[in-house]
């Protein structure tokens, strides 16, 4: 049996990283003590007492000398007073002469960043500044540079931050390879894609959220899948109870149909055309039923090249027929057409036509609609407009939302806040987009489709 690899933990890991960057930074440490000891050893680096020993070592001969400068160490100022403390001569900075001269008559050891030698020399005194540290032995690196010792911190700084960015990285990645198996998890759990395998992890914390996901991914599995099948048992009910209807009810309307070919006399008329109306309500009834129950399905589109000139003007021809019943005027503006486009005709005309047909029921008798087909971006592009009382901006906001109905006091009977939602449905399985607004010509609403 394969032996289970040990999981670790978000403490230990982090615990891990303090404990290599503690023996990062000792290595770095190591590092710039070896440099030190290699510096201290060879000739490129003078040491820090290098110019006191100089002075020491040529004390007598500037004494002795009438040209100090040649015995005075490159490094060092100096300058030559008088018995009165006037300066000579000398390379001492303006600012230090009268200060320097001040301190070594005093016995003071240090002026600013020097210290303070003095030499007696004929007719006077020779005051000399030098530092005390470590200094490169080639004049270049002496001028450009700042003294070994602060070029050693320097180095001992870049190799700490070098060791921190390179853990942190390191570390950084082996989290973000362990969260990225969260991630992807939770979107396929997000996506309702739940036939996945579970990824495991070597972190004990993150490892316990999986076993979680894991859990939950096959509650909401068998429950998804629960309310499938029951939803399907309902489609399967709705469907099976409304072609059940559509018998009885041809039957009631023929019958009725027949009846008012008799003669009768008016009452009998008006009774024949109560049951004949009322047998038509009931069909928008069920077919209505029918469109709600196919409308819960996800769209399937089945594309094929088509002409969309000729499946615009089918499209009109069937517009033209809706609006008789209410005096309606249509308006067709087709222009531009794509010549060829890959399209699920019936899905194609269901939409346009509920669209239009949601545009026929705001319009008042008398009014108009216009539908207009056009190319947008190599797209198939069709825009409906109205004369009726347009969109609020709650509508909207919400018309999309099945069986949304708006102002129900200007709704119709037979008007179930599909149509809208059937013409997005099928826009967005064609891969398009589709848009609310209102009319600046006609003042009523306005739907444009792009697929």
């Amino acid at each position: 049996m394969e032996r289970l690899k040990k999981k670790t933990t978000i403490t230990n890991i982090f615990t891990r990283y303090v404990v290599f960057l503690g023996f990062g930074i000792l290595a770095a440490a190591g590092v710039v003590i070896l440099i030190l000891q290699a510096l201290a050893y060879s000739t490129s680096v003078l040491p820090a007492n290098y110019y006191e020993r100089q002075i020491e070592a040529y004390r007598d001969q500037i004494a002795e000398s009438t040209d100090v400068s040649a015995f005075i160490p490159r490094g060092c100022l100096y300058g030559i007073y008088d018995e009165d403390g006037i300066f000579r001569k000398g390379s001492i900075e303006e600012d230090l002469k009268d200060e320097a001269y001040d301190n070594a008559v005093k016995g003071a050891n240090t002026i600013r960043d020097y210290f303070i030698k003095t030499v007696p020399v004929t007719g006077g005194t020779c005051v000399i500044l030098y530092k005390i540290a470590m200094s490169f032995t080639n004049p270049v690196l002496q001028k450009y540079l700042p003294n070994p010792l602060v070029c050693l911190a320097i180095i001992f700084i870049l190799l700490t931050l070098g060791i921190i960015i390179w853990l942190s990285r390191r570390f950084g990645k082996l989290l973000s390879r362990e969260i990225a198996v969260l991630e992807r998890t939770t979107e396929q759990i997000r996506m309702e894609e739940l036939n996945f395998e579970m990824e495991s992890s070597d972190i004990k914390e993150i490892s316990n959220v999986l076993d979680s996901f894991a859990k939950l991914r096959k509650n909401l599995k068998d429950s998804l899948e629960q309310q499938w099948k029951l939803e399907e048992s309902r489609r399967d009910q709705v469907a099976a109870l409304s072609h059940d209807l559509k018998t009885p009810l041809t039957v009631l309307r023929g019958n009725a149909e027949l009846l008012s070919e008799t003669d009768l006399d008016e009452e009998q008329q008006m009774y024949s055309g109560n049951i004949l109306h009322s047998a038509a309500e009931m069909q928008g009834y069920i077919r209505m039923l029918l469109d709600i129950n196919s409308a819960r399905r996800e769209f399937e589109i089945f594309r094929k090249e088509t002409n969309p000139q000729v499946l615009m003007e089918e499209v009109v021809s069937q517009a033209k027929i809706l609006v008789l019943e209410k005096s309606i005027g249509i308006e067709v503006d087709l222009r531009n057409l794509p010549e060829q486009m890959a399209l699920d005709e019936s899905a194609f005309c269901r939409a346009v036509m509920n669209a239009f047909a949601n545009a026929v029921e705001y319009t008042p008798d008398g009014g108009k609609i216009k539908i207009s087909g056009f190319e947008e971006d190599n797209h198939l592009a069709v825009c409906i407009e109205d004369s009726g009382r347009g969109f609020t901006e709650e509508e909207v906001k919400r018309a999309f939302e099945q069986f949304y109905q708006g102002d129900k006091s200007r709704n119709s009977k037979l008007h179930y806040g599909m149509g809208l939602f059937i013409a997005k449905s099928v826009t967005e399985a064609h891969g398009g987009r589709i848009e609310l607004g209102n009319s600046r010509g006609l003042g009523g609403a306005r739907v444009l489709m792009v697929l």
